[in-house]
């Protein structure tokens, strides 16, 4: 199953990427974040497809989008450089979205 993770912080819970998920896999958050904002975040037992449509969408690269190794390669995606290194076939590897390190650096 894919996964998808949103930043809190670089969310402006503007829900483009809500008007797009085929699977209505996002919701609002109950917490405010530092701006004010209720931020997205993946509705609890949602059943993401890891299509990424989410992250494309996004204008504040705030989602990441997480598939299963297996998952990933069953796609025309398959030759993806970042699948190369998996473990395993259900080893969770990022596949759509902003660099992590570089999300952490703009944050400090």
């Amino acid at each position: 199953m894919s996964r998808i993770v949103v930043s809190p912080e670089w969310c402006k819970g503007c829900e483009l990427c809500v008007s797009v998920c085929p699977k209505d896999c996002l919701e609002h958050s109950d917490a405010l974040n530092r701006y004010g904002v209720y931020p997205i975040r993946m509705r609890a037992g949602a059943e993401c497809i890891g299509c990424s449509q989410c992250a494309v969408m996004c204008p504040d690269a705030a989602i990441e989008v997480y598939r299963t190794a297996k998952e990933s390669n069953a796609t025309r995606h398959g030759d993806c450089p970042d699948l190369r290194g998996a473990a395993s076939d259900n080893e969770i590897v990022p596949f759509a979205g902003r660099e992590p390190a570089k999300h952490e650096e703009a944050l400090a």
